[in-house]
């Protein structure tokens, strides 16, 4: 009898622990198989954190969303903030776990594509994609350019600042979009009879002293698509109204921080384009070299009122019916 009553009690000292695990075990192993691996995966990665790459990011991720709602879809997303090697180490995590990526700015898009040379990349806020050596003969990349019509650029600083005769160019000399840019903003300065002169900057660090220098070569600043730029826009924009020069930006999202103005792309629109763009290669099966580069529609002239006010500056007729002004 006391062995019996032996054998009961370790049998549930053992069969009840073992229950509970194999019960356990069951419900957790069931609650992971409904959660179903996703059928895609896009990975996102991003230069650095400013207004234009931002609203480039919201537009794609709407769009795609919006034409992929009900699918299992998941997005991985990472922001190198600037820094190439942790660009790099992004890029090499991306690679073994997405489907397809889009890369957002100029270092993001060369990382993606120096680390991965079979799935599809899609870019936006690129100005020259050629250039910056992501268009080549079997290339996996495709998307859109943020270049601005230059001519038309130049026309509106001569417009809004009439007694400008010299243009002082600030940029970043280690990014090709800025470089590439830049030379043909030199170009066309000289081609409508102004006076254009170059101060690089290479770190954040540099601009109080590259402004001060600037202002006193020019009549006006003007920047390219540069991320180190736009980046510290708020800072650029405050050195150079305390400087008294209206400085003149590429992307329009940076008159919203303090530049006087632009004549740039709407970034929401260059992330949908590469949105629909994306859903091509993926859904209809289309080689990336043999879609174009491509550009946004929708272009506008951006002025900020309270900085035209500060410079006492106004806007001419020839103007006023294609300015949106911002208050």
């Amino acid at each position: 009898m006391i062995q019996e009553e032996s054998k009961i009690r370790n049998l549930l000292t053992v069969g009840i622990p073992l229950a509970i695990a194999v019960f356990i075990t069951f419900f957790i192993g069931r609650k992971y198989m409904l959660k179903k691996k996703p059928d895609l995966i896009i990975g996102i990665l991003q230069t650095i954190s400013h207004p234009a790459l931002d609203r480039a990011r919201a537009g794609f991720l709407d769009l795609v969303k919006k034409k992929l709602k009900g699918k299992n879809v998941a997005f991985i997303y990472q922001n190198g903030e600037g820094s190439i090697p942790q660009l790099h180490s992004m890029a090499k995590s991306l690679h073994t776990k997405a489907d397809a990526f889009y890369a957002i700015g100029t270092p993001a898009a060369q990382t993606l594509a120096n680390v991965e040379k079979k799935k599809p990349i899609v870019i936006s806020a690129i100005t020259d994609p050629k250039a910056a050596g992501l268009r080549r003969p079997g290339s996996n990349v495709c998307g859109t350019s943020d270049m601005i019509n230059i001519p038309n650029q130049i026309k509106m600083l001569k417009a809004l600042i009439p007694t400008a005769k010299k243009v002082a160019l600030i940029y970043n000399p280690g990014e090709i979009n800025s470089v590439t840019m830049v030379k043909k903003m030199e170009e066309e300065i000289e081609n409508q009879n102004l006076i254009a002169t170059k101060v690089g900057i290479a770190s954040e660090s540099e601009l109080g002293a590259a402004i001060i220098i600037a202002a006193k070569k020019a009549d006006v600043l003007l920047t390219p698509l540069d991320n180190l730029i736009v980046g510290a826009m708020p800072t650029v924009a405050g050195l150079s109204l305390k400087a008294k020069k209206a400085l003149i930006v590429s992307d329009n999202p940076s008159v919203e921080r303090g530049a006087l103005a632009s004549a740039g792309v709407d970034y929401y629109e260059c992330g949908k384009l590469s949105g629909k763009i994306m859903l091509q290669v993926l859904f209809e099966d289309k080689n990336p070299m043999d879609i174009p580069i491509q550009q946004p529609e929708k272009l506008s002239i951006i002025v900020n009122q309270k900085t035209l006010d500060s410079l006492k500056l106004s806007i001419p007729e020839s103007l006023k019916q294609h300015v949106k002004l911002i208050k």
